[in-house]
């Protein structure tokens, strides 16, 4: 009887886990914590232009707060190939115009990306020039056909960003010169000059100054002075004086000036190098 009563009270132990009854009578093995589970993922990444490609990375956030990198070990689908195709590492490549979700699965939990692949666009680039002189026009206005109109810079520039590809029109215009246009197929970076003739009858605004100076200086007769009508530009900037060589010196001070250019052929006037000199008197031809 004592007997039957004492196992019944051991099967009860046993029964709450207060001993380990499978043999012996050490304490029960606690149970090994659940294995951390995937809450979220998130794709990050910009869609790739057509005909190029694109990273995209993948981040889990798991159930213990923590997040992980998991782009190597995702999934990745894209659901329309034919606008972007992804491999197994997250490299998307634009295919076409058109919009796509990029996914990427890790255990069992899907992060989408949504991707869209835009018309290629260049730039527009070009100068406005004096179709007599050469010059370069600034302030000139240039405008592209369905496009603002911009200004032409001091060195006769302009430039338009994000153009589509295809047939288009630059229009240029300037106070004093006939309107001019030109046409272009854009299919990369394009660059478009125009040269803008004299309106007849109408003063031509003063033009940029070209990179080759015009008209040249003439010496006064009997000395080495030229007199010009306008400052002349030169690649060193504003010329002071011709050297023989033909090229010109933007020097500031009359010793040494043209000393490798075989020499001072004639001081530019009005200018900082002739002033307080006298014709024929102070600068006789032929003076250095």
């Amino acid at each position: 009887m004592y007997r039957g009563i004492v196992s019944a009270l051991v099967a009860g132990v046993c029964a709450v886990g207060l001993w380990a009854c499978s043999g012996g009578n050490g304490p029960a093995t606690p149970a090994a914590p659940a294995a951390p589970t995937v809450v979220s993922v998130i794709l990050s990444g910009t869609a790739p232009r057509i005909g190029a490609t694109a990273q995209l990375s993948a981040r889990a956030t798991m159930s213990t707060g923590t997040t992980q990198d998991v782009t190597s070990q995702a999934t990745w689908q894209s659901s329309n190939p034919s606008i972007a195709v992804v491999n197994s590492t997250g490299v998307v490549t634009g295919m076409s115009v058109g919009e796509s979700d990029i996914s990427a699965t890790y255990q069992t939990v899907r992060g989408v990306l949504h991707v869209s692949l835009q018309p290629p666009t260049f730039t527009l680039t070009g100068t406005i020039t004096d179709a007599t002189s050469g010059g370069r026009l600034s302030g000139a206005a240039v405008n592209l056909a369905g496009r603002e109109t911009v200004a032409t810079d001091a060195a006769g520039a302009y430039s338009f960003a994000n153009v589509s590809g295809g047939s288009v029109t630059v229009t240029a215009a300037a106070s004093g010169y006939q309107t001019a246009n030109k046409q272009a197929i854009v299919s990369a970076d394009t660059r478009v000059d125009l040269a803008l003739a004299r309106a007849t009858g109408t003063p031509a605004p003063a033009p940029s100054p070209s990179p080759s100076p015009s008209p040249a200086p003439t010496p006064a007769p009997g000395s080495n002075i030229c007199t010009v009508s306008s400052p002349i530009a030169a690649p060193c900037g504003t010329a002071t004086a011709r050297c023989n060589d033909g090229s010109y010196s933007c020097s500031q001070n009359r010793s040494g000036t043209c000393s490798q250019h075989n020499g001072v052929s004639c001081w530019i006037c009005p200018g900082p190098l002739c002033n307080g000199l006298t014709v024929g008197t102070d600068l006789p031809w032929g003076v250095k």
